[in-house]
């Protein structure tokens, strides 16, 4: 029986399926198995999982039946006594699972521990390193806050923390991972590893982007939950409207994040691609400028 379950759920990831699939079997770690459930994809997804032949690797293929319901067959599936969760659009770094192991044997009292992350562009280029999250404390301030405290597809949970506390609960899609991050750390210790070991992809498939309303509501709900369980007050306007980002914010966005990191090139493209779509906009302008001025700094 291997140490470690990797679990990744897959649902019409074609585009980004086969480099996230290889990067946890490119791990340097090695004692795993990596089980994948195709949640009824209408895409290539399953045939691209088929060209595998590892034998560390199970897949398997089924109707739809939704995130929260993968997820958690995917833990009944799985036996390694650590549980690491991974998703079809991102990028795991080598060393992960190894560090991950590792921090896990040295600190005994730690259920459950993340990395910290990079955000990637659609096409993969870097824009930004975020979660500096590190402690429980900090962990538990950003999780009551709706905010990243651990990045759930960087996690590695010990199985037993998951028998004694549950995992992922439907009541909560689209935040069920905050709920599940917040129950377990009502009873165990919650931590981070200081590196950067996961490579985060935003697209515009993204649920943050595409159920953003919806993800919001169920975020609040979760914490109104922990509250009551832990017997503090409820937050003041916790039920408040959302916005949403429209496609042009978020790349604005992107652009901002790569240009505050130094990633100049992918914060001209995001910068020109905006501009092009609504070349009225003077902060649009403004922030092209910005990214040339400092690339001419740079090369000066």
């Amino acid at each position: 029986m291997s140490k470690v379950s990797v679990l990744i759920p897959v649902f019409n990831n074609e585009k980004y399926l086969k480099r996230a699939v290889d990067s946890i079997l490119c791990q340097t770690y090695s004692d795993f198995e990596l089980i994948i459930i195709d949640d009824g994809s209408s895409d290539s997804s399953f045939q691209i999982l088929s060209m595998y032949s590892d034998a560390r690797l199970k897949i398997y293929s089924r109707a739809n039946r939704g995130m929260v319901a993968t997820r958690n067959e995917l833990i009944a599936l799985s036996s390694g006594d650590l549980v690491a969760i991974m998703d079809a659009d991102d990028i795991s770094h080598p060393r992960r699972i190894a560090a991950q192991v590792e921090f896990l044997e040295a600190n005994p009292d730690v259920g459950a521990v993340g990395t910290r992350g990079r955000f990637i562009d659609p096409d993969g280029d870097d824009l930004a390193d975020f979660n500096d999250c590190l402690t429980h404390d900090q962990i538990t301030q950003a999780l009551m806050a709706t905010a990243l405290g651990i990045i759930n597809p960087s996690s590695m949970i010990r199985r037993a923390v998951l028998a004694d506390v549950g995992s992922y609960r439907s009541e909560f899609t689209y935040s069920d991972d905050l709920d599940m991050w917040l129950r377990i750390g009502e009873k165990y210790e919650l931590r981070n590893i200081d590196e950067v070991l996961l490579s985060y992809r935003v697209h515009e498939q993204n649920a943050s982007h595409l159920k953003s309303r919806e993800q919001s509501q169920a975020a609040w709900r979760a914490v109104a939950e922990a509250c009551i369980r832990r017997g503090i007050a409820t937050p003041k306007n916790i039920f408040s409207e959302t916005t949403v980002e429209t496609s042009a914010e978020k790349k604005i966005k992107w652009a901002w994040w790569a240009y505050n990191a130094g990633n100049l090139r992918a914060a001209f493209k995001h910068a020109v691609a905006v501009t092009r779509r609504n070349p009225f906009d003077l902060k649009n302008w403004k922030l092209l400028v910005a990214i040339l001025t400092k690339s001419i700094r740079i090369k000066r």
